[in-house]
């Protein structure tokens, strides 16, 4: 059977790629900053940003230390 020749892509198709990338980037970054203050605003509206905060403190805590148990 004969070999397929791979096709390098071309500095237009490189850009192109490229500028795909950096838009749909662009558009998740935008969608985490509305999720941010979303949530911000809500846990402002519930009046527990204390409790919040202690409970994702928590958390980061957690998964800290299930990190450095699953490390070799």
């Amino acid at each position: 059977m004969a070999i397929r020749k791979y096709k390098k892509p071309t500095a237009k198709d490189l850009a192109y790629n490229i500028a795909l990338l950096k838009q749909d980037i662009m558009v998740l970054n935008q969608t985490i900053s509305v999720l941010d203050s979303v949530v911000s605003n809500y846990v402002e509206m519930k009046k527990d940003t204390d409790k919040f905060n202690k409970f994702l403190q928590n958390k980061i805590e957690k998964k800290a230390e299930e990190a450095k148990e699953n490390e070799w």
